[in-house]
């Protein structure tokens, strides 16, 4: 977790030595560098897009009273990046930016995940977060003690299917592969459409990649493995047949053992079974109606359905193509028409209904 600004990076063709030393599994080929310059090229349009909107907060006077939070997705389809279990699959960008400038330039090695940031939020706000929730806040007044471990899944893949889970300390990494028989890599037809993933392909084919490069396409997985993410921190070096690290392999075989058989761990079901579960006897649920109601001048707008977010559209737009999320009571002048429906993933979207304002 970075309290750093974001940095200005490009990656030129030519300046592939400098990229290719701390990624030892990526083979140096045309179409590889270039998804790669690519990508890091992106990099410089999000910075600018963060830039407008830091300066579009303080245009507004906003940006010494708003905590700004920047997060990002894990990677790109290349391989041991997204999808994968391993430290470069899982990691994300994570900056925060306090309007007193508290902590700028420093880093901490909490352990962090995704989940952690909605009770963080909510804890800035000063609302309480609720005990139900997964993750734990790192921020706030509600602040919890840091995490002493994490743990980590893979499952369904677009058309391909791994059970997969990880647990991960400050240090030490364990994999358990509940499917061995599979192989390490999935060939996932989307992946494919990215000409980088297609030159790796035929450099497997014709037997160039390096010992670094192949562990990801082996045929057969181990049932588990252990990293030394400090001495090795690509994770190619499994440790779970060393007998100078079983304390290390037992403890967090251990605790994913706890973590499936305590959280409800919807991969060990098979899938038909999960949809009964989601669809009683193959039928899809349907929203509720929303409620349009009046209320003092406002006009207030809510879903029976438990979980359901409400959208809607108001005066010239009705009939357009953009909704607009309900989040508090609509102040609009009197007479205004209103079309309303309400969502839930998983459920059909309800009908909508229309009504005006007081």
């Amino acid at each position: 977790m970075s309290f750093a600004p974001l940095v200005r990076s490009k990656l030129h063709l030519n300046r592939w030595s400098e990229f290719r030393g701390p990624l030892p599994y990526y083979p140096d080929t045309p179409a590889v560098r270039t998804d790669v310059a690519r990508y890091n090229d992106n990099l410089i349009h999000l910075d600018i897009k963060i830039g407008v909107q830091l300066a579009e907060l303080e245009q507004a006077g906003l940006l010494d009273q708003t905590v700004v939070i920047f997060y990002g997705d894990h990677g790109a389809g290349l391989p041991r990046a997204k999808r994968e279990v391993y430290d470069s699959g899982l990691q994300v960008p994570l900056i925060i930016r306090w309007p007193d400038k508290r902590g700028a330039g420093t880093k901490t090695d909490d352990l962090v995940t995704l989940m952690d940031l909605g009770p963080s939020i909510l804890s800035l706000a000063g609302a309480a977060v609720p005990n139900w929730m997964d993750g734990h806040a790192f921020l706030g007044p509600q602040k919890v003690k840091p995490r002493d471990l994490f743990f980590a899944t893979r499952d369904r893949m677009d058309d391909a299917y791994d059970l997969v889970r990880a647990a991960r300390d400050i240090r030490w990494k364990y994999i358990r592969y509940f499917q061995p028989q599979k192989p390490m890599h999935q060939d996932i037809k989307f992946r494919r459409n990215q000409k980088g993933m297609v030159d790796i392909y035929k450099q497997l084919e014709q037997g160039k990649l390096n010992e670094a490069q192949s562990l990801w396409f082996r045929k057969q997985k181990p049932p588990e493995e252990l990293f030394d993410t400090n001495a090795d921190p690509h994770e190619l070096r499994n440790l779970a047949q060393d007998p100078q690290h079983r304390q290390h392999l037992l403890r967090l075989r251990n605790a994913v053992d706890e973590f499936v058989m305590e959280e409800t761990d919807w991969g060990f079901l098979p899938e038909p079974e999960m949809i009964q579960t989601f669809w009683p006897g193959g039928q899809q649920p349907i929203t509720l109606k929303p409620v349009l109601e009046r209320y003092h001048g406002y006009f207030r707008i809510a879903s029976p359905t438990e979980g359901a977010s409400v959208a809607y559209q108001d005066g010239a737009n009705i009939g357009g193509e953009h909704w607009k999320l309900y989040s508090e009571p609509l102040k609009i002048p009197a007479g205004t028409k209103v079309r309303a429906v309400a969502i839930r993933i998983g459920y059909k979207q309800s009908d909508a209904v229309d009504g005006s304002a007081p």
